[in-house]
C-alpha cells in the first residue's frame, strides 16, 4: 500500500483509519466522546459560542484506546494524520480534531441537525436537534415578569438557544434558552422583554 492510500481510500471517499461505525452511524460517534468526557479523560476542549464543538484533546491511556476504537480502526494512522494537520501534544494526547473535521464533511454538511452542541446543564454533547427549543415562534405562552406576581399573556417572537447562564443559590450552574415575548400594551403598541425558558408556560391558544 502507498501511503497515500494509508490515509485516504480515493475509491469510497473515506479515510481508512476510521472504523466503519464512523461513517454509518453518527450516534456512536455521539456516544465515543461522550464516554471519553463523562470517564475523564478530556485533556482539553474549546466549544464555540453557539455551543458546537470545536475541538478536543484526550489524555492517551489503554482505556481511551479501547473507547476510540469504535470509531478509530487504526489508531497509529489516525494521529500521524492528525498531528500533522492540526496542533496537538502527541506525546501524552490524542487529538480528536481531524475526527470531528470527517464528522462534520459527513453529516453536518447539508444536516445541520447532526451538528454535536455541549449542553452545560447536563454536561454532555447533544445533537443539535436536542436543543430544539419548547416553544415555538408566534407561540402563545404565559409568562411571569420580574418583579411581578401576575401571569400575563405574550407571544413568541426570537429565540436563542441555552443563551442564558443560571446559577442556583448552591452555586450549580446551567443555561436554558432565551425568548422575546412581545406583548399588547394598553396604547395598543406591541412592547417586548426577554425570558427564560422557565419563565413560561404554554397557553391554550396558537398565536397573537
Amino acid at each position: 500500500m502507498k501511503p497515500e492510500e494509508l490515509i485516504w481510500n480515493k475509491v469510497n471517499d473515506t479515510k481508512v483509519f476510521f472504523a466503519d461505525n464512523f461513517y454509518s452511524n453518527p450516534q456512536i460517534v455521539l456516544d465515543t466522546i461522550n464516554k471519553l468526557l463523562k470517564n475523564s479523560h478530556v485533556a482539553d476542549q474549546e466549544i464555540y459560542q453557539d455551543k458546537a464543538y470545536l475541538f478536543m484533546e484526550v489524555f492517551e491511556n489503554e482505556e481511551t484506546k479501547k473507547i476510540l476504537s469504535s470509531v478509530i480502526s487504526d489508531l497509529d494512522a489516525y494521529k500521524k494524520y492528525n498531528n500533522q494537520n492540526y496542533a496537538c501534544d502527541e506525546s501524552t494526547e490524542i487529538g480528536l480534531c481531524a475526527l470531528q473535521s470527517e464528522y462534520n464533511k459527513l453529516h453536518i454538511y447539508g444536516d445541520s441537525e447532526l451538528c454535536l452542541k455541549y449542553d452545560l446543564k447536563n454536561k454532555i454533547f447533544v445533537f443539535a436537534r436536542d436543543l430544539n427549543p419548547f416553544f415555538k415562534i408566534n407561540e402563545r405562552v404565559k409568562c411571569i415578569r420580574d418583579g411581578k406576581t401576575n401571569i400575563e399573556i405574550g407571544a413568541i417572537s426570537e429565540i436563542n438557544i441555552l443563551d442564558a447562564l443560571c446559577e442556583s443559590d448552591c452555586g450549580d450552574k446551567w443555561e436554558e434558552t432565551v425568548y422575546k415575548v412581545r406583548f399588547l400594551n394598553e396604547n395598543k403598541q406591541f412592547e417586548y422583554q426577554e425570558f427564560v425558558e422557565s419563565d413560561l408556560m404554554k397557553h391554550n391558544f396558537n398565536q397573537i
